[in-house]
């Protein structure tokens, strides 16, 4: 609004001064270049000089009030108020949900492998690998290619880490290394809950003892190692009493 009301001052102002000026210029052009070409006495008696006598009071007039009209506009401008400048609504950012510190257990697990892992060998009872005897599978084994990164289930504490099996060959060392896992990884969770990940690729273990790891964080990699005919991983879960669970209550399984 205040905006609008200087803008129409300022053209009415330069419409007042232009009519004047332009009045004065009429005016002016009617007035004789030589004025002594007159007597004293024709100046005084000669109605052509009447005629240049008015009209330079005339434009004496037009001066006087383009310049009492263009004040009284200059102070009724300086009366206006100010345009309010409107007041910026502080920047700010989205919400952001604070991320739980670590070691934090939510209590529901993801997936260990985000990229593509297909199940092998489901929870219970199987033929074990080379030897064909039966035995008992206290996990799952999501096959994968050597080096596909692997991530905690859930926040928790490393409780243990074995970290020097190789992952080629098919010897007894290297089958019955790390106790038939290979390299492997138990974190314990506050719910009681403790996830294993078997057969990973010596060397690609981020994690230590005592550690605490947040849901998703990459401990390792897939491998070879162990009593593995192939890279995958094994992945458990038990109490640390010896009781076991079927994995797949837990995550998504594809098979």
């Amino acid at each position: 609004m205040a905006y609008s009301k200087l803008s129409f001052a300022y053209r009415l102002i330069g419409a007042v001064v232009f009519l004047g000026l332009t009045f004065v210029a009429r005016s002016s052009s009617s007035i004789p270049q030589n004025r002594e070409q007159f007597s004293n006495k024709q100046q005084h008696l000669d109605p052509a000089f009447l005629s240049v006598e008015a009209n330079t009071s005339l434009t004496d007039k037009a001066y006087f009030q383009s310049a009492t009209l263009t004040a009284t506009l200059v102070k009724l401008i300086e009366q206006l108020p100010l345009p309010e400048q409107q007041e910026q609504a502080p920047a700010t950012t989205p919400d952001v949900k604070e991320l739980p510190p670590a070691g934090t257990t939510t209590g529901k697990f993801i997936h260990p492998i985000r990229k593509k892992a297909v199940l092998t060998s489901g929870f219970g009872w199987r033929r074990r690998p080379y030897t064909r005897r039966r035995q008992f599978h206290y996990g799952i084994d999501l096959s994968a290619p050597i080096g596909t990164p692997v991530h905690a289930v859930d926040g928790g504490e490393v409780i243990y880490v074995t970290n020097y099996c190789v992952d080629r060959g098919k010897s007894a060392a290297k089958l019955n290394c790390g106790g038939s896992l290979g390299n492997w990884i138990d974190i314990k969770h506050s719910n009681g809950l403790i996830t294993r990940y078997g057969h990973l690729q010596r060397g690609s273990i981020r994690v230590r003892v005592g550690m605490k790891v947040s849901k998703g964080d990459e401990i390792a990699s897939v491998g070879n190692s162990g009593w593995s005919t192939g890279p995958h991983l094994d992945f458990r879960i038990h109490d640390g009493k010896g009781n076991y669970q079927n994995p797949g209550k837990f995550i998504a399984i594809k098979k």
